[in-house]
């Protein structure tokens, strides 16, 4: 799988995108990372076998506000062009401003289903942010469908909220844009699938909240099962993190 930008969360790209909740997981999510420090890089070298010079050669890779005090310098063999090498040394830096965090948790064998960088949506139950619950059932209704949430559903934050819902493989459906019917209903236009309400099957999970943090956006960097559970490992995914991808190496 390529590190490159995806269509976060966008429905077409739904079906791509596994999805991991408190509900199926063993051990809750964690979210750790590192205090800045005056020994933090603030600017990345990198060093190539220039085509043209048949010298090696050094391009300075700096982000906007970059100082460049604390310099990660880096070689790269194999590299001859310096757009190719100010493009690894963009990607580098992007990826020490905007995926320094660590997203650790636990899951079922579901975990078997996300690969290396693989994308996933990843909920908790933080208060004010992404929240997640089972979906008892789904009846039409004026305008679309109302979804029924096992637990009570947080609006408090305002302004526009989005639910997502997981598939009997874990993938997502949606996410949707969600109108308030009340505590425990909600109302969506539509659904590109019909939730099975099999008792013998697993039921749908339900993420929700506001629009822009509803569900958080994962980058899959290790799943390592073990005695029926996989433990989890990830990234935030960032597309900040792929600016410079097209990038021309200033003179």
């Amino acid at each position: 799988v390529r590190d490159e930008p995806r269509a976060v969360f966008e429905r077409e790209y739904g079906p791509k995108t596994q999805t991991y909740s408190p509900q199926n997981m063993t051990t809750a999510l964690k979210i750790s990372g590192p205090l800045p420090s005056i020994n933090d890089y603030d600017a990345v070298d990198v060093e190539f076998y220039s085509s043209k010079s048949w010298a090696w050669e050094t391009v300075e890779c700096r982000w906007p506000g970059d100082i460049g005090l604390k310099v990660e310098k880096v070689k790269l063999p194999g590299v001859t062009d310096r757009d190719r090498a100010y493009r690894w040394g963009m990607r580098r830096r992007g990826h020490q401003l905007f995926r320094s965090d660590t997203y650790t948790w636990a899951t079922t064998l579901a975990g078997r289903n996300s690969g290396y960088l693989s994308f996933c949506a990843v909920a908790s139950d933080t208060p004010g942010l992404c929240q997640s619950a089972m979906l008892f059932g789904v009846q039409p209704v004026i305008g679309g469908l109302a979804l029924e949430s096992s637990e009570p559903l947080d609006w408090s934050a305002g302004g526009a909220h989005k639910i997502g819902i997981s598939r009997l493989d874990g993938t997502l459906s949606g996410p949707y844009p969600a109108t308030q019917i009340d505590e425990f209903h909600v109302r969506v236009d539509d659904l590109d699938f019909v939730p099975s309400n099999d008792p013998a099957l697993n039921s749908p999970r339900l993420l929700f909240g506001p629009a822009d943090k509803w569900a958080y956006p994962v980058l899959v960097t290790s799943a390592d099962p073990s005695g029926g559970n996989v433990s989890m490992k990830g990234m935030p995914y960032d597309a900040r993190v792929y600016t410079y991808d097209h990038a021309t190496a200033p003179d």
